[in-house]
């Protein structure tokens, strides 16, 4: 599937506290490894802190981070610094004052590292998540298939069987995604061995998307929330 990289997002991650001295330089802590959908409470107790922590990412795939309950004591920006494995360069990095999120696409596979650090002085705590997307899943005809974007940031994937030349229906129902604002959930439909978009719907509710395919064999489309909003819907290929 296709992915953005929606970068510079809002974003955290989470640290355990090393006390710094007065005049030190800052210290890392290693915080550990990160799993998809697991929250992790941080906690930063001192300005100059850094904690470090990793987790295990699959080419060209999206990943999420979402911020929550964040608690900071001058309301300071907090960043995100990503890195390949293996590299000492930041690939991308996020800045965030306040509860959101922040994905991106990740090149190559392995282990990433991510370190935190607050850009003031400033101490508090945030509770982080970090999320792979919604497992792909195959489409058939008549069969619907409910999804749940848990973490905002995350996508979904799909498949199904096209004939060339014919058209398929994608009802969409049961549409519950909250957002501050107007809500729209794209589908954006690949044909087989492409990862450019060949075309796209738009929902902001119940409704219906035709797509004609014109070659045959396995298609791929993804659901992908615009903005900070999470949800589910059903769709039901016709």
């Amino acid at each position: 599937m296709k992915r953005w990289i929606l970068a510079p997002c809002l974003v955290v991650v989470s640290a355990l506290g090393v006390l710094v001295p007065a005049g030190a330089q800052a210290s890392t802590a290693a915080g550990g490894q990160l799993t998809s959908g697991q929250p992790v409470a941080a906690s930063i107790s001192a300005s100059g802190q850094q904690a470090q922590y990793t987790f295990a990412a699959t080419a060209k795939e999206n990943v999420t981070f979402n911020a929550t309950h964040f608690d900071f004591t001058d309301h300071g920006q907090v960043l995100l610094d990503f890195y390949e494995p293996g590299s000492k360069s930041i690939y991308t990095m996020c800045a965030f004052s306040g509860n959101s999120f922040c994905n991106f696409t990740t090149p190559v596979s392995g282990t990433w590292k991510v370190v935190l650090f607050p850009n003031a002085a400033t101490a508090g705590s945030l509770t982080l998540t970090f999320a792979n997307d919604v497992p792909t899943q195959a489409l058939t005809p008549g069969a619907p298939v409910t999804t749940t974007l848990k973490f905002e940031g995350q996508e979904a994937g799909y498949t199904f069987a096209a004939t060339a030349h014919e058209s398929a229906t994608f009802d969409a129902t049961h549409f519950d995604f909250a957002d501050n604002g107007p809500v729209e959930v794209l589908l954006e439909f690949f044909e087989p061995g492409s990862n450019i978009a060949y075309t796209t719907c738009v929902f902001t509710g119940n409704t219906r998307c035709l797509v004609k395919t014109p070659v045959g064999g396995t298609w791929s489309f993804a659901l992908v929330p615009y903005g900070a909003t999470a949800g589910s819907l059903t769709l039901t290929l016709t």
